[in-house]
């Protein structure tokens, strides 16, 4: 294990490298920095014989003419300058957006850091960050998401509390458009959400976890494959866990800005988020980034259970 490379990695942000970075006040100009200003419009589907396929819809970029997703005719596109427009009372509270894109997996995201918002606790930074969300492909809802995030080590903690803390997920459904929202209440939501953040961390901190505990936990997550004719290539898959298992000890164990947590649930927590934010897998490395930022918003790399058990 080279600790050095897990120190260097933990202190990037999940989304740098992904989409473009800068500092915008108004989301109408970062969608057009992030070139993510395209409308899409739907058309029907052809089989390969030219005939109309029903219930099946194409969405195209107007702007490329690239097809963005193939959805059935029930699913409602939400414009991307409708979906991020909603961002704009939580620019009005402060907020300035410094990232934005589009993943290969077709999400479109922004993410907006609220300077208002940092505290500290035990001696640690947050920051409160707003990361909204839309697709054009049934794999992403429209979503704004309030995601902390810890300044020193740059963890997501957006599943540290036990509820959907999402402010808003619309699903694309046939009349997406009529069911918009407005955040009219970004301030109190924030406020509300940062209170009850910094409770969780206090109550997190002050319960203990004991060896035994941790190596439990890292067994459920990491879990050994057995050596059985079954499973052939078993002791190469338990040579990657060996290391993943070590990555997480030392974030737990060594990683210095967690000593202040270590033998606390607090502290499992936070080396769960290293290993999951910071973790480079075996396949699709070069992936990785993209693959990490969608599966972070949607939740799908976070394993709840696991961490409300831990």
């Amino acid at each position: 294990m080279n600790a050095t490379t897990i120190i260097t990695r933990t202190r990037q942000l999940p989304w740098v490298g992904i989409g473009t970075s800068g500092e915008w006040d108004r989301p109408i100009d970062a969608l057009v920095a992030g070139a993510i200003d395209f409308s899409v419009e739907q058309v029907p589907a052809y089989d390969n014989h030219g005939t109309i396929v029903p219930g099946i819809k194409v969405n195209r970029n107007l702007l490329t003419g690239d097809i963005v997703g193939v959805t059935s005719d029930q699913y409602g596109v939400i414009q991307n300058d409708d979906a991020f427009g909603m961002l704009d009372p939580f620019c009005k509270a402060g907020g300035v957006i410094e990232h934005v894109g589009m993943t290969g997996q077709g999400m479109c995201f922004m993410v907006m850091r609220m300077p208002v918002m940092a505290f500290g606790f035990c001696d640690d930074d947050f920051d409160l960050y707003v990361c909204a969300m839309n697709s054009f492909n049934t794999r992403f809802p429209l979503a704004i998401i309030i995601t902390p995030v810890r300044v020193y080590c740059q963890n997501m903690f957006r599943k540290l509390m036990r509820r959907n803390d999402a402010v808003l997920v619309i699903k694309h459904g046939r009349l997406a458009s009529d069911r918009m929202l407005s955040a009219s209440k970004a301030s109190d939501i924030l406020l509300d959400y940062k209170k009850e953040f910094v409770d969780t961390l206090d109550r997190d901190c002050s319960l203990d976890r004991n060896p035994d505990d941790v190596h439990r936990f890292i067994e459920r997550m990491l879990p050994f494959t057995p050596e059985t004719p079954e499973h052939p290539r078993a002791r190469q898959t338990n040579e990657r866990v060996k290391e993943q298992r070590e990555e997480f000890y030392y974030s737990y164990y060594l990683a210095p800005d967690n000593t202040r947590y270590f033998g606390t649930r607090l502290g499992v927590l936070n080396a769960y988020y290293d290993w999951v934010t910071h973790h480079v897998p075996y396949r699709t490395p070069d992936t990785f980034e993209d693959n990490r930022l969608g599966g972070l918003l949607s939740g799908t790399t976070i394993n709840n259970k696991l961490i409300l058990s831990a």
